[in-house]
Order: C-alpha cells, then sequence, then structure tokens
C-alpha cells in the first residue's frame, strides 16, 4: 500500500517544521515536488554547461523554484566555472567562442560597435565589454567608447586623410560657417 500524496505532504511539512528534515529542502512552486539541495545544485551545474548562456529566470522555471533560490545556488556554488553578470551566467567556453566570433567580425569589418554588437549577439553590453577585454590588437579611443577599430584600419583611416591633404593644392576651408 502507498502513502497518499497528501498525507506524504504533511509528513513532509511536519518534519520541517518540527527540525527533523533538514531547512534547505525547497518546496516546488506548484507544490506538487521538494526538491533536495543537491539535486538543485547538480540541475543548475547541468544545464549551466550545456547551455552555455542562461537566466536566472530561466533556471528557476526548469526546477519550478523561485528565483532567489537558483540565484543563491548559483553563487554558492563550489565548482564555479562560470561569470554571473545581473542576471545572466555565462560559462568561460562560451567567453572564449563569443571572444572568436567578435574577433573574426572585427578583422572583417575593421571597426565594430559594441552597442550593435551587443543587441545582434543578444547579450548585455556588460558581457560582450567583458569578452572584449580577451580581444588583442583593437584600438578604442576615448572619443569613441562604443567603437572598437582594428590597428590597420585606424592606419588606413590616417593615410586616406593624409593622402587627400596633401592632393589639396590651394588652400580650402575644412568647415563652412554659414
Amino acid at each position: 500500500m502507498t502513502v497518499p500524496r497528501d498525507l506524504f505532504i504533511q509528513f513532509i511539512e511536519q518534519g520541517l517544521q518540527k527540525g527533523l528534515l533538514p531547512k534547505d529542502i525547497t518546496r516546488t512552486l506548484d507544490g506538487e515536488y521538494y526538491l533536495d539541495p543537491t539535486f538543485i545544485q547538480q540541475t543548475i551545474v547541468k544545464h549551466i554547461e550545456k547551455e552555455g548562456k542562461v537566466t536566472i529566470e530561466k533556471l528557476a522555471k526548469l526546477l519550478n523554484i523561485e528565483q532567489y533560490v537558483a540565484a543563491q545556488v548559483v553563487e554558492k556554488s563550489p565548482d564555479k566555472t562560470w561569470t554571473r553578470v545581473d542576471d545572466l551566467i555565462v560559462t568561460e567556453s562560451f567567453i572564449s567562442s563569443t571572444t572568436k566570433h567578435v574577433q573574426k567580425e572585427l578583422n572583417k569589418a575593421g571597426s565594430l560597435s559594441i552597442v550593435s554588437l551587443s543587441q545582434s549577439m543578444k547579450l548585455p553590453y556588460n558581457v560582450l565589454k567583458l569578452t572584449l577585454s580577451a580581444v588583442q590588437g583593437y584600438v578604442q579611443y576615448p572619443q569613441l567608447p562604443d567603437i572598437i577599430m582594428t590597428k590597420a584600419y585606424v592606419e588606413r583611416g590616417k593615410t586616406r586623410v593624409e593622402e587627400a591633404l596633401s592632393a589639396i593644392e590651394e588652400p580650402c576651408a575644412l568647415f563652412k560657417y554659414g
């Protein structure tokens, strides 16, 4: 004979109230299940490693638990091989592949807008800034904080301007005042 579901839930709740069960057992939002912290942690770690990029909200929905519980597990995880930026969690391998992608796009185009890149890749600006710290061989001017350029791109632009200025045979105004 099996124990009826309602009676089993009462056993669990009384065990929690009387201190007979550990306090860190988490009840799902629908009230159907009780989850052990080890199970929650293992599920979250597996999902993060599988996806490479995931939000706290998605992890909470996956396990049907409160977001703060998922956030606590992420923060306390001993085998943390990822980076958390706001609500987003990214693995080192995801950052590495993103760095390679950015490097490839930068070499192809010569310059990139970090904001445009952030929108096209659906990544927060802060994550891309973190990724860009690993990209080598680019120039970024304080006057254009959102634009990154290759050194070759900057040199080509400089050469074009110098050639255009040296080709001028008579004085001309660079700015028109009206």
